[in-house]
């Protein structure tokens, strides 16, 4: 999509939030070599990029916040972690704690 964007000129919001969906889901699959994730981390910065929290931050600095919300995530939501990481899914109450702390990291980065 984004290379057929290329050549219009006018996009709907719809299409330039896709783009901008897009672009942040990219930056955010990237990892270091060698440096794995877990399967928690995984899950919650995906469920960030996914839910448009990750939406208005720039690019260039996305690796910085994935950092810094691990450290945050590793160490105020333990029990969350530890149940992902032992294969539970994600439930409606998780997804609300999980938005919350994701908004509260986000108004400190």
């Amino acid at each position: 999509m984004e290379a057929f964007a290329q050549f219009a000129s006018d996009l709907d919001a719809s299409t330039k939030k896709q783009l901008l969906r897009g672009q942040k889901l990219t930056e955010v699959l990237k990892q270091l070599q060698y440096n794995p994730l877990s399967v928690a981390e995984q899950i919650s910065i995906l469920y960030a990029a996914n839910e448009g929290i990750l939406d208005d931050i720039e690019n260039s600095k996305i690796q910085n916040f994935k950092k810094d919300w691990f450290i945050y995530f590793n160490a105020n939501m333990p029990e969350l972690e530890q149940k992902l990481n032992e294969g539970a899914a994600l439930t409606d109450t998780d997804k609300l704690a999980l938005t919350e702390a994701l908004n509260s990291f986000k108004g400190t980065f």
